[in-house]
């Protein structure tokens, strides 16, 4: 049976479900999994899937796998609307579909749109401009997403296949503005080496103090060269010390009917 742990202790999913925007919403859900337990959750997903494509407003899913060894998934699902997904987690198939997940599956899951930040991702909610508000004294934390599989370990990966950057970003709201034009400043960079194709930041909905970076490159080489940049490392201190960075590496899962993907 799934487990549920808030993504955001501070903004539970349900309390989400009081958005009245008509804007689009993403479900990102980051599952931890046994390795064992792989095949197992692949399936229980994709029948899992099926139902919630099969409902009004729902637009598309893609599920995604950490690379090289990692035990993470990661569902990125668009919605018309908040009310929408809201509606379909009430229908009576929901919890039953529930059941069928291995019980080492946990479900983290939490809603965000897409922020618009000029030249570089487009989004139901504007970017700020302006000045900073404040000085870092240390700028950005990392701690890792999979304690057992770290980001810099995934560097290993020599597939030639696209991977996607996933960086949740856990931020003070008082520090949203100052984040905001860091993340800016550091997705130009990024978006400027070779093997980078696109980055999408995302904020979590109805005070949620989680942002999401989607970013995808050509191989886990084109994103591993470019952390060794010079401009890299001072990049992670222009931002607001309030925020940590949790980076993974992922690739898309190809499941028939559901979704496209590099792996299968």
């Amino acid at each position: 049976m799934l487990q549920h742990v808030e993504l955001d202790p501070t903004v539970s999913l349900f309390s989400q479900f009081a958005d009245t925007s008509d804007q689009p919403v993403v479900l990102v859900n980051l599952f931890h999994v046994d390795l064992a337990d792989d095949a197992a959750f692949k399936k229980a997903w994709a029948e899992d899937a099926a139902f919630f494509e099969s409902q009004p407003g729902a637009i598309s899913a893609q599920l995604h796998q950490g690379v090289h060894g990692s035990r993470l998934f990661l569902n990125y699902a668009i919605f018309a609307n908040t009310a929408a997904f809201a509606a379909t987690t009430q229908q009576p198939q929901f919890g039953p579909l529930r059941q069928i997940y291995p019980d080492s599956a946990v479900a983290h899951p939490h809603l965000f749109r897409r922020v618009a930040v000029p030249n570089i991702c487009i989004g139901e909610l504007p970017a700020e401009a302006g000045e900073r508000r404040s000085v870092p004294s240390n700028g950005l934390r990392h701690v890792e997403l999979d304690p057992d599989t770290s980001l810099f370990s995934q560097f290993a990966d020599h597939t030639d296949e696209p991977v996607i950057l996933v960086n949740f970003f856990d931020v003070d709201p008082a520090d949203d503005h100052d984040f905001k034009l860091a993340w800016a400043d550091d997705a130009a960079f990024f978006e400027s080496q070779p093997g980078a194709i696109s980055a999408q930041l995302h904020q979590g909905i109805h005070g949620s103090r989680m942002f999401l970076n989607y970013a995808v490159f050509e191989s886990a080489a084109a994103f591993a060269a470019t952390t060794q940049q010079p401009q890299f490392g001072p990049l992670r201190k222009i931002y607001p010390d309030s925020a940590v960075a949790h980076p993974h590496l992922f690739r898309r899962l190809h499941i028939p009917n559901i979704c496209v993907g590099e792996a299968e």
